[in-house]
């Protein structure tokens, strides 16, 4: 329904009802974002919102974020979900977005072992992996895409992320600079002088600064005294 959580975490999903079939509510919509009511950009530039645990790396830098930061957020509950840990796990907050931005997730089969282990489908595995890439662009697309996903990888079906076409630039100027980079130095050895050279000893004017004058009731001092 073009809303951006934007703090999609295990505080936030309850479950309600019969305890045999609940239903799933998510909770806290206090920082969440309308798409189409700010279609340019959801966070102004430097804005840091959320909760560091399951920050997308671009959310923590302060770009612009969109509906995938919500997959970034849904692929740490499902890890969460299946290990009962975190993927970056630390307690240092600097560590932890340190992990987040740069650091490759761990696999939940990385963490688990024996009957656990083997229970988990691999497609299962491969689809938080795929939610938590640090490139938005190499994520499930959405939350529809990440129902379907979900269910096929319960089946055991595993569907790859179709990367989007990177543009190509043009091969020749590179070429060019090459050649020009090659032909300068040659002329600059070429032309260097031989035997030793020495390099003049640089020396700096002393300048004198300017003291400024403060308006009429204002008091305006420095220290040192007499900054320019």
């Amino acid at each position: 329904v073009d809303i951006v959580h934007r703090d999609l975490k295990t505080d936030n999903v309850f479950l309600v009802g019969d305890p045999d079939t609940p239903q799933v509510k998510l909770l806290d919509f206090g920082v969440s974002k309308f798409l189409a009511a700010d279609e340019a950009a959801l966070t102004r530039p430097g804005e840091l919102m959320g909760t560091p645990q399951i920050m997308a790396p671009e959310q923590i830098r302060g770009q612009d974020v969109d509906h995938r930061i919500d997959v970034y957020a849904v692929g740490i509950t499902l890890f969460e979900l299946l290990t009962g840990t975190h993927p970056f796990e630390t307690t240092d907050l600097v560590e932890l977005l340190g992990k987040q931005m740069r650091e490759e997730p761990p696999r939940p089969s990385d963490r688990l072992d024996g009957e656990a282990r083997a229970a988990l489908p691999e497609a299962l595995d491969e689809l938080v992996v795929q939610c938590l890439a640090k490139e938005p662009a190499e994520r499930v697309p959405d939350m529809a895409s990440l129902r379907e996903r979900l269910r096929l990888a319960l089946a055991g079906e595993v569907v790859p992320i179709e990367a989007p076409p990177v543009a190509r630039r043009p091969w020749w100027p590179f070429a060019a600079g090459g050649v020009a980079l090659c032909a300068a130095v040659g002329l600059a050895i070429a032309l260097w002088p031989a035997g030793e050279t020495t390099r003049a000893e640089k020396t700096r004017k002393p300048t004198t600064p300017t003291p400024m004058t403060a308006p009429d009731g204002v008091d305006l001092s420095s220290k040192p005294g007499g900054a320019a």
